[in-house]
């Protein structure tokens, strides 16, 4: 069993590596079959529809002095560039759990990049987030 926790979250965008992400969520793959119900009552037919994934959005605490200001507008500059999500499945002692079926990449385009909110009378943690339009997984 796992946790949510464990989890190594990475980005890259336009071969740019943006380094360890807080969290993750999206990319959920849908395949729409195709119904048909001939006349004469004849049972329901179905075909195989395409495969589409959600987006995946990946949240990280914003640190301007530490460079995230300049590399939240390096990537909204690089909109609509190949981006990919690597997620990366920890073991309980936070190493990389080695194989394959540990990895999940989410490959696709920028589709978002979410500054961070502001509020003067919140002392919530600021995070931004980035968008990603998944045209494959692996």
């Amino acid at each position: 069993m796992a946790n949510a926790s464990n989890k190594l979250v990475q980005l890259v965008v336009a071969g740019r590596d943006c380094g360890v992400w807080d969290s993750h969520s999206g990319g959920g793959a849908t395949i729409n079959n195709g119904r048909h119900r001939p006349g004469g009552m004849q049972p329901e037919r179905m075909s195989r529809g395409l495969k589409t994934y959600d987006d995946v959005s990946v949240t990280r605490a914003w640190y301007p002095d530490e460079g995230d200001a300049a590399l939240e507008k390096w990537i909204d500059a690089q909109g609509g560039a190949i981006a990919s999500v690597i997620v990366t499945d920890l073991g309980e002692d936070g190493v990389p759990l080695r194989g394959k079926q540990y990895v999940r990449t989410y490959t696709g385009r920028v589709g978002s990049v979410e500054a961070p909110e502001s509020d003067s009378e919140s002392d919530d943690t600021a995070t931004w987030s980035v968008s990603v339009n998944v045209g494959a997984r692996a």
